[in-house]
Order: C-alpha cells, then sequence, then structure tokens
C-alpha cells in the first residue's frame, strides 16, 4: 500500500520560525550585538526579512494544497496523458480515508479523498493500488467500500490509476 506524504507540518514549522521572529526587534541587538543589528534598523533589511519569510511561508503552503488543486483542476500532466490514453480496467473500492493525511481537505467544497481499489485489468492478476482525488458530491455514493467503479490505468505502470469520470457519468 502507498504511504501519503503529509505537507502540513511545514506550515507549523514556518509559524514556529516567524512567531520568534516577530519579536526581533526587542531581542536582535543582544542576541547578535549592536554593532552587527545596525544594519537592519532604519535600511529597510528588516522589510526585506519579512518579505522572504512571506514568500516561504506561501510556498510551503501553496506545496501542500498542491496535488488537492490539480485534481480538481482535471489531474497533472501524468493523470490526464492517463484519463486519454490508459487502458480501461474495472476496480472494486475496498476503503477511503482522508486524502489530507488524516486531514479533512476540500477543494471547491468538495472531498479529497484517498480510495484502496482492487483493480483487475483482464491483463495481470488483480492487484491493489490507491487513488488521492477530489470527489465531485454527485458522485460519493456510488464510490462506497464495495463498489465496483470504471478506471483507465497507465500502459507505463499499471500500479497507477485513476478514476474514469466519464464511464461514471459524472461532470468534472
Amino acid at each position: 500500500m502507498a504511504k501519503t506524504r503529509v505537507a502540513g507540518p511545514w506550515a507549523f514549522v514556518a509559524l514556529l520560525v516567524l512567531l520568534p521572529l516577530t519579536f526581533f526587534d526587542k531581542w536582535g541587538p543582544a542576541v547578535l550585538g549592536a554593532e552587527r543589528y545596525n544594519r537592519f534598523d532604519a535600511s529597510g533589511g528588516t522589510t526585506f526579512v519579512w518579505a522572504g519569510l512571506g514568500v516561504a511561508l506561501i510556498v510551503v503552503v501553496v506545496l501542500a494544497l498542491a496535488k488537492p488543486a490539480a485534481s480538481a483542476a482535471g489531474g497533472g500532466p501524468v493523470e490526464r496523458r492517463i484519463r486519454a490514453r490508459g487502458l480501461s480496467a474495472r476496480g472494486t473500492v475496498t476503503g477511503i480515508a482522508e486524502g489530507g493525511g488524516g486531514k479533512t481537505v476540500t477543494v471547491a467544497d468538495r472531498p479529497y479523498l484517498a480510495f484502496t481499489i482492487q483493480v483487475g485489468d483482464g491483463v495481470d492478476a488483480p492487484y491493489e493500488v490507491v487513488i488521492h482525488t477530489v470527489v465531485p458530491p454527485e458522485a460519493l455514493a456510488g464510490l462506497q467500500p464495495g463498489a465496483v467503479i470504471p478506471l483507465k490505468v497507465d500502459p507505463r505502470d499499471r500500479r497507477i490509476a485513476v478514476i474514469d469520470w466519464q464511464a461514471m457519468g459524472v461532470r468534472f
């Protein structure tokens, strides 16, 4: 079974770094020494540091939400390629979990979920894949454990699959 990598803790780490910097003007001279600190007082250096940290925090948040957002927009380049040229297969949903590493994540009011699916593609013996995807609300009822759903499987690597929303009759 594939492991889910959680990007959420990085936002917490960034907050832990930014919070002490809020008080930098108070303890900075004592820690760095007045002669080393003077360059930050009126030259705009502090603004530069804050701007850099702000950009770093934005990058962390964007990276944490990149995969759910790409899924909501039709997927990344690999997912779009599989939808266009993938092999048709059927899969049985065997499990559902939160896609955000134990946290509820929604994109445009659509849940981001991880589905464990037993795939039967007619070529190999049945095998298990985990698909992380944003799910349209109207499709949730048809994606419960035990449901047989249409899939598209990557012809290059059969362990990569996507749900075939078009075959399910769901407009994304």
